[in-house]
């Protein structure tokens, strides 16, 4: 056998494995992106994260487009079809990145234009391949099918509400409820624990976003409380607690990059 024949038997394959290892390793760099320090390292950690973003969503795409114009033997038909449903999963992306830059979550629309292309060419798939075939099969390519779409659908509603501009519409629209307006802080029992530093910077987050929004955001009196307790050295009445502002801080950002570039809220 040449190798063109061999290329012919394995391409989609080859290609299948190739999506998949895309997909983790973008899952493997997006998580070590967050706790690398060294500005080098980051450098080349980021120019490696956008090459597989761009690559995993092309690889997909290709393969899908080539299984609806290629036509296969007979046994490798039914997985056809189940690898046409996979590859729509592989199109959903991974929960950890959604977005490369803030620019990407402008293309929402794009994004729903190439989902209904893609679903339309994997249902094409599924009806030429699944004459005739297993019903179990079937079933699990059908299955896969809605999976893929529900998790494609998922990365398109990120897109559209991570935008700056839906950011300040939804801050617009809040409304502080007037028990939690009024009421004091209750300050933690101790500053020390992570937790109750990120439930600080969950109560605050209103006001991160507002940042990044360029949308002026008033703290209430619970905010400010807040506030007061996790800048002061020494809070009013308690023991010295020691300012926890920087990892509250931090703690804030981690949480606006979940919202700007993954599917995590």
């Amino acid at each position: 056998m040449g190798l063109h024949e061999l290329w012919e038997v394995w391409e989609i394959k080859f290609l299948l494995l190739i999506s998949l290892l895309l997909q983790v390793l973008l899952l493997i760099f997006t998580e070590c992106r967050r706790f690398v320090k060294w500005p080098l390292l980051s450098t080349a950690l980021n120019g490696a994260l956008w090459l597989l973003y761009q690559m995993a969503d092309s690889i997909a795409l290709y393969v899908l487009g080539h299984m609806s114009l290629k036509t296969k033997a007979r046994e490798q038909q039914q997985l056809m079809a189940f690898w046409a449903s996979l590859l729509l999963v592989h199109l959903g992306g991974q929960d950890s990145i959604t977005a490369y830059a803030l620019a990407d979550n402008e293309l929402w629309l794009r994004h729903l234009f190439t989902l209904v292309v893609q679903a339309a060419g994997a249902t094409y798939v599924l009806y030429k391949y699944v004459a005739g075939g297993s019903r179990a099969l079937l079933a699990a390519a059908v299955l896969m099918f809605l999976v893929g779409v529900g998790k494609y659908l998922e990365r398109i509603f990120a897109l559209y509400f991570s935008g700056l501009e839906n950011i300040s519409k939804f801050l617009d629209r809040l409304e502080v409820p007037k028990k939690a307006r009024n009421s004091e802080y209750r300050i933690p029992a101790c500053l020390d624990n992570e937790e109750s530093i990120l439930q600080g910077a969950h109560d605050l987050l209103h006001l991160c976003m507002g940042q990044f929004a360029d949308f002026k955001v008033w703290p209430s009196p619970f905010q400010i409380g807040a506030i007061m307790v996790y800048c002061d050295d020494t809070y009013p009445d308690t023991t010295p607690v020691g300012s926890k502002l920087l990892q509250l801080v931090g703690m804030q950002l981690s949480l606006m990059r979940d919202i700007l570039y993954t599917k995590r809220r």
